[in-house]
């Protein structure tokens, strides 16, 4: 679980929901690997070269660019890239920091960094993206495809050598080299907010860009946050006059930088993501298309298969979460299951409906007696009353909604109905779940899927187990019942 800290700025967490929002990586972010930041690197040269650093262990900017010019000049251009390719190359493929980077609901990254570790965590959480790394390429990915991210690599990546900057005249030609490239970082810095993690801003061919930027925009330049260690009131304020907002990591919990870095990312992750509350409560191991069962109703004098409304809105949220994860899905009628149910029994499901309506989630309830005892909830009624009902023997009985007088203590013209949303190992195959969201009434069922697709509420589930159940209670008047407040009032874990 993540540590809570303070609030993050609305209009950053805002920009990321939102997809405006852009990351400007630097090698602060690349630290708890033992990578070295752009210092370390050339410290190690410049021992090579036999020049011992200006400022303690440190050289100024000013050297930063030069060192690799003399390495290039004494060693060769050849040598001084081999030595950077094996400087930069990781004990691990990724980092936590990454990994958690590349979730973010962000479509565009821009680094300074020659490690692949951002491109190694997108591949991991199955974040399909495009890599720029020169003005080609810029070029071929100038129109940006929807629901495509783009990996902008504006010091090139190691393993294309002919793609770097290190050297003071590769810096000197850079925008004379690369005007695709450059124009593309001033319209973004124009368009999104973006978020620098472990980078200083002292780049020198950033801060040209960016002061051509700030020229042309004015006051209308999108506002920037920039994450920094300890921020002096110096760097804050000029920043903010340069249109910065300074983020202090030093204020995050964590024992070190990368682990208060974590943090940070994690609370940003938490606040603004759907798509990580929906990967944490969909567990589809090995799937590429996944079954949606839900109940179903045969017009026999037209001849065809027809669903509820309240079915449909919470199987369509559910195609949509899924489709955010990049799977497939297919609407199942409960009555095309029943004809060969053994089929579906080997795979991830996914029921809509309770087994009062659905005949392939009452077959379910029914045969699987390898469901969890301790979690599996049933669906009973007794004298005219549904109900859920527990190991424990705890009810949670549901107003008829036609029924004329409330029931259950409620206040008169509400009702209420329960609903169930849980995942469970399929007993038929137990490296696949079962999932179910089933109203006693449809009502109920619709409030599964708003659930669903509120993040807020969706995340509250107790995902972090193998195996759970929830109990969702709503509150409808009985002249609409479309119009309903839920809550959930009781959770069941393995």
């Amino acid at each position: 679980m993540y540590a809570k800290t303070a609030a993050l700025p609305t209009d950053l967490v805002e920009a990321f929901r939102e997809r405006r929002a852009a990351v400007f990586i630097g090698a602060g972010a690349s630290l708890s690997v033992g990578l070295p930041d752009w210092n370390a690197l050339v410290a190690t040269l410049a021992t090579d070269l036999g020049i011992t650093p200006d400022f303690g262990d440190r050289f100024s900017a000013s050297l930063l660019p030069v060192i690799p010019q003399y390495y290039a000049n004494e060693f060769g251009a050849k040598s001084l890239y081999v030595k950077v390719d094996r400087l930069l190359r990781p004990v691990l493929p990724t980092s936590r920091p990454h990994a958690l980077l590349a979730q973010l609901p962000c479509d565009l990254f821009y680094t300074t960094n020659l490690d692949t570790l951002l491109e190694n965590a997108l591949v991991a959480t199955h974040r399909p993206f495009d890599l720029v790394l020169d003005d080609d390429t810029a070029r071929r990915y100038m129109e940006r495809r929807v629901g495509s991210r783009q990996v902008r690599k504006i010091h090139g990546s190691v393993g294309f050598a002919s793609s770097y900057v290190l050297t003071r005249a590769q810096y000197a030609r850079f925008e004379y080299e690369r005007p695709v490239l450059t124009q593309a970082l001033r319209h973004d810095l124009s368009s999104f907010n973006f978020l620098f993690v472990g980078y200083s801003l002292g780049d020198p061919d950033f801060n040209s860009i960016y002061e051509h930027v700030l020229v042309s925009m004015g006051d209308m330049a999108p506002r920037h946050y920039a994450l920094l260690l300890s921020p002096t009131s110096h760097e804050q304020t000029d920043l903010e006059r340069r249109g910065v907002t300074t983020l202090d990591l030093s204020l995050w919990p964590g024992d070190d930088p990368p682990t208060k870095l974590e943090t940070f990312l994690e609370n940003l992750l938490e606040v603004s993501s759907e798509l990580i509350h929906i990967e944490r409560v969909f567990k589809l191991p090995g799937a590429t298309s996944v079954p949606i069962i839900l109940s179903s109703k045969i017009n026999e004098e037209e001849g065809y298969v027809y669903h509820t409304a309240c079915d449909i809105h919470t199987s369509t949220i559910i195609q949509g979460s899924l489709d955010m994860m990049g799977l497939k899905s297919v609407l199942l009628a409960d009555s095309a299951a029943m004809k060969d149910p053994g089929l579906y029994l080997s795979d991830n499901i996914i029921l809509v409906c309770s087994p009062f309506a659905n005949a392939f989630t009452k077959y379910i309830f029914e045969q699987a007696s390898g469901l969890n005892s301790k979690i599996t909830q049933r669906f009973l009624s007794e004298g005219g009353k549904r109900f859920i009902i527990d190991g424990h023997g705890r009810k949670w009985v549901a107003d008829e909604p036609l029924a004329p007088t409330p029931a259950n203590g409620s206040q008169v013209g509400t009702k209420r109905d329960y609903a169930l949303t849980a995942r469970y190992r399929n007993p038929w195959a137990r490296d696949k779940y079962i999932y179910v969201f089933c109203g006693i009434y449809t009502v109920g069922t619709q409030a599964c899927g708003d659930l669903i697709a509120n993040p807020t509420e969706f995340g509250r589930l107790p995902w972090q187990d193998d195996e759970f159940a929830a109990i969702i209670e709503l509150e409808y008047s009985e002249f609409n019942p479309h119009e309903y407040v839920y809550k959930i009032v009781a959770v069941h874990v393995d």
